[in-house]
């Protein structure tokens, strides 16, 4: 039941009770109703929480919603679960290796794969690791045939994992693609992309395949097709940008947010039809932001939230396509974002907070 549908049962159940009662209490009903309305809508409005402080202060970390409803970070060698239903924070198995800035995939089977990353070697580390929710204990399985950090990870529906880009210590950003399988532990080719892999944003589309974004110049749109095991170039972004992004909406059109285009960082949004392989204008952020998380609501709404002058969130309706700033925005520096089985989302950085839609 949405806010309105609660808000008019809730007014309506006060009118009843005072149904022929007469014209004198007609200014208490008026009045006791514009109170409730307020004190109603105050509640049911967006709301930013401060959480219990993590362990171990990180920027560079990775998280992923368990099966459990938990949620689990991984930084450095080390990783820890927050609990949403008690506000805690707590250390599970460190990992094998210490690792910064690399990609976390909750499979089907309910374990975390946490693949490449980068240390104080380089940002290239091959390794990836397994992460057991029912033992705390994370194991190695294969490694990739790239070693990369800031890549993209995308659970397919075949149960694989999808890893495209990332930057790499020898070839800078590579235009490699691989897949995990799960059932072998295995990593194999993806094919090549058109472009290098350049702090891109991949989403999901409903068929299945993957829709690749970001370039600064030349292709800066391509999907991946996993029945062929392919890539094909689709119609260019209008304007290439880096560092923002992809958010499949469920009309199962993509919105691009933000980013990095030559002019600097952004405001400016699009929509891409893949029924139609078209991109449209979509309403400006009120933001410039780059490095933002983009988390889909179960509203239907998109929050945007982080990485502008001000470090504030804003939403984004698709019905109106419209953009509203929130207010006392608690965002943490370079934060994470995950959808929480309650519908909140957390942001996990430094510090941690949590919005109520």
């Amino acid at each position: 039941m949405n806010k309105t549908v609660r808000l008019s049962v809730l007014l309506a159940g006060l009118g009843s009770m005072v149904a022929g009662c007469g014209e004198s209490v007609d200014a208490t009903v008026q009045s006791a109703s514009s109170s409730l309305s307020t004190r109603a809508e105050a509640a049911l409005a967006p709301q930013w929480t401060s959480n219990a402080p993590k362990n171990v202060r990180s920027t560079s970390h990775a998280s992923a919603l368990l099966s459990s409803g938990l949620v689990l970070t991984a930084v450095g060698g080390g990783a820890e679960l927050y609990n949403p239903y008690s506000d805690t924070w707590s250390a599970t198995g460190p990992m094998n290796e210490p690792r910064g800035l690399p990609s976390a995939t909750r499979l089907d089977s309910g374990q975390v794969l946490v693949a490449g990353g980068q240390n104080s070697v380089g940002p290239d580390i091959r390794t990836a690791e397994l992460y057991d929710p029912a033992t705390g204990t994370w194991t190695y399985t294969g490694s990739m045939q790239v070693g990369r950090s800031w890549h993209t990870a995308t659970l397919l529906d075949s149960g694989k994992v999808l890893v495209t880009g990332g930057l790499t210590r020898s070839m800078g950003f590579t235009p490699t693609a691989e897949l995990y399988d799960p059932a072998t532990g295995m990593w194999s080719s993806a094919g090549t992309l058109s472009s290098g892999g350049f702090f891109q944003a991949a989403a999901k589309l409903y068929s299945g395949e993957v829709l690749l974004t970001g370039s600064i110049s030349g292709v800066n749109a391509e999907v991946y097709n996993p029945t062929t095991n392919s890539w094909r170039q689709v119609a260019l972004m209008p304007r290439p940008r880096a560092f923002h992004t992809a958010t499949r909406l469920y009309s199962g059109k993509v919105l691009v947010a933000g980013g990095n285009t030559n002019e600097g960082t952004t405001p400016s949004a699009y929509l891409y039809d893949p029924f139609l392989d078209l991109w449209t204008p979509a309403a400006s952020m009120n933001q410039a932001r780059r490095d933002h998380t983009a988390t889909l609501l179960y509203s239907g709404k998109v929050l945007v939230a982080g990485r502008s002058a001000e470090e504030g969130a804003e939403l984004y309706d698709p019905e109106t396509n419209t953009w509203t700033l929130l207010g006392d925005a608690l965002v943490p520096p370079s934060a994470t974002a995950t959808l929480l089985h309650t519908g909140q989302v957390l942001l996990v950085g430094e510090t941690t907070s949590r919005f109520t839609p």
